[in-house]
């Protein structure tokens, strides 16, 4: 309530309502009324029960129908919300609320097609609505792309360039494209207007930590929580925040208190089980595995794969091998249903850009590019010790390490791959807008191991560094993240196997036309045998005299945005070595693909 005054209108209300329906139980409207009032109330349970009770007496009342799928909605329960819009749409086709609840419900179930089915007939029958066409847009977005959501939304923003909800969809939409700056500067549009707009909070808060200013985010979080917006994910989000700075300690304590507001969030969970261990039998496990079976918020996809992926690790950390890896499968098989993917579009990248460069293509394209010798590329598949070299590289006090960053492609879109000297100018550019310009710069991007040549081209004086590790034990470990990004290989046990050797085939032709100094092979099980001795090789091979603090990495306190974020500030270990054999068999289907013939 927005005031004592106004709550107390409220109640006399509902007391009302509640006489109204003693003095006849038979009236469909009375309890209609009395439904909506306690879901103002945020009484649901009783707004359930009597929006119920009015569709008993009135069946074919579409706006009661609809009603209570708000109420359910609101209760986290949206599979059996849903099927009370479509009662309501039933009774009466062109009722636009209904389309428009059905279209935001189907959304974050995952149902994309019927989410945007109803989302186009509320547009057709209000096109004025901006909240029908922004939840048009989204599921537009999620079927076709966010830059086509975003066009949509920019149009609805040139007519009314004020409008709020907009700003907030477009803001999340930038977000989703990686596109920070502009959402950041969108949010704060939006802020300007509305202060305390809880979504622009949200998204300013996510935009700032995105852009690596963490104090901001922080500040921004907290404001959003005290405002009362969506509590749960906003302690999430800032325990995110606070794991990627490396305070832990802080992480758990806002996560677990994230969970005080909501016993079933899955990420939460998620985060929870990275940082704080499970015995056998732990109540903690139980817990997670009771709100699997019943917690209506964890019946989207999105949500259950996160909790099985929680439950995997909690179960490994226990002992469970055998109920760990059924999480893991069962997480896997979901996300890999949310998505298109054909690892032959891989494959055949891999067997073109082998033939395409070649020893005399390198030569003839060779001898432009820029000059730079600021850039450390470290590559090869997830999981194989990316982020461990780049941690022990960015100790060093001359070197700063970037993180993942997505700038070559970028570069590549915004330059193209025809003018070398551009491609490598233009990378080197959007580098320095991020990096101090006295340092040695670290791109941590795996997936650059497809641009080998490319880069090399374009920066001939960059060094390389390509991380490798055991193949089995490689696949298994991405097979147990759930990545946050687009690692969609990750997800199939057949499809990871694949998608390592059409890897292995670009990482061992490199070799066959590069100059001799330009990529160094780094093994994570040699860097955890001989830390110094691999270490030393590293800094030599960048032209970056010996210092000490390599060797204490750990201590290095900056920003860890992957999914090795604990292990990177841990001392060397050995427990990820030879890590998969204890799943041999279960991981047959990896290994058969592995072994298959080119």
């Amino acid at each position: 309530m927005n005031s004592p005054e106004a709550a107390e209108r409220l109640d006399r209300a509902i007391e009302a309502a509640r006489q109204a329906t003693a003095a006849d139980d038979a009236s469909a409207a009375s309890w209609h009324d009395l439904g909506a009032l306690y879901q103002r109330r945020n009484a649901l349970p009783e707004s359930r029960a009597a929006f119920e009770r009015s569709l008993s007496i009135d069946p074919e009342h579409a706006s009661a129908h609809n009603n209570l799928g708000n109420t359910l909605t609101l209760m986290g329960d949206r599979e059996r919300a849903v099927e009370s819009y479509r009662r309501a749409v039933e009774r009466d086709p062109n009722l636009f609320p209904a389309h428009a609840n059905a279209a935001a419900a189907l959304f974050h179930l995952g149902r994309n097609d019927e989410a945007l089915a109803h989302a186009r007939r509320a547009v057709e029958i209000d096109p004025t609505s901006t909240a029908a066409r922004v939840t048009a847009a989204f599921v537009e977005g999620a079927v076709s792309g966010y830059d086509t959501a975003l066009r949509e939304i920019d149009a609805l923003l040139a007519a009314a360039p004020d409008e709020l909800i907009a700003l907030a969809a477009r803001a999340y939409i930038l977000l989703r494209l990686e596109r920070f700056g502009e959402a950041l500067a969108t949010a704060r549009r939006g802020l300007a207007i509305q202060p305390n707009f809880g979504l622009l909070l949200e998204s300013l808060g996510c935009a700032l930590r995105s852009l690596g200013r963490f104090d901001e985010a922080l500040a921004t979080f907290d404001q959003a929580f005290e405002l009362g917006h969506d509590r749960a994910n906003i302690l999430v989000l800032k325990g995110s925040a606070l794991l990627e700075m490396g305070d832990l300690d802080a992480a758990r304590t806002t996560l677990e208190r994230a969970l005080e507001f909501a016993p079933d969030q899955a990420q939460a969970w998620s985060a929870l089980s990275e940082l704080r261990t499970f015995a056998p039998g732990d109540p903690a496990i139980a817990q997670m595995e009771a709100y699997l079976e019943t917690s209506p918020n964890l019946r989207a996809p999105e949500a259950r794969t996160t909790m099985h992926f929680a439950l995997g690790k909690a179960y490994r950390k226990s002992g469970d091998r055998e109920n760990s890896f059924r999480h893991i499968a069962t997480g896997n098989a979901l996300k890999r249903g949310t998505f298109t993917y054909d690892v032959a579009g891989d494959e055949r990248f891999a067997h073109e850009t082998v033939a395409f460069f070649t020893p005399e293509m390198m030569a003839e394209l060779g001898g432009a590019g820029d000059r730079s010798r600021a850039p450390i590329f470290v590559v090869g598949m997830p999981r194989s010790g990316t982020s461990l070299v780049e941690q022990v590289l960015a100790s060093h006090p001359d070197v700063y390490g970037a993180g993942e960053l997505l700038l070559f492609e970028r570069a590549i879109a915004e330059a193209g791959a025809d003018d070398m000297t551009a491609l490598g100018r233009r990378y080197i550019e959007l580098v320095d807008a991020i990096a101090p310009a006295d340092k040695r710069v670290v791109d941590k991007l795996p997936s650059n191991f497809r641009h080998v040549a490319l880069i090399h081209l374009a920066l001939p004086r960059a060094r390389i560094i390509h991380c490798t590790r055991d193949a089995i034990d490689t696949c298994f470990s991405c097979y147990s993240t759930l990545f946050t990004g687009r690692q969609d290989f990750a997800f199939d046990l057949t499809e990871a196997g694949r998608y390592y050797r059409a890897y292995q085939e670009l990482v061992e032709h490199w070799p066959t036309i590069l100059p001799p100094g330009v990529m160094l092979d780094v093994a994570y099980e040699d860097i955890v045998a001989d830390l110094e001795g691999n270490a030393r090789r590293m800094l030599a091979f960048c032209g970056l005299p010996w210092d000490d603090a390599v060797l204490r990495y750990y201590e290095t306190q900056r920003v860890i945005r992957t999914a090795s974020f604990r292990q990177a500030r841990q001392p060397i270990y050995r427990t990820s070595v030879r890590a998969a054999d204890a799943y041999r068999k279960q991981l047959q289907p990896l290994i058969d693909a592995l072994n298959a013939a080119h």
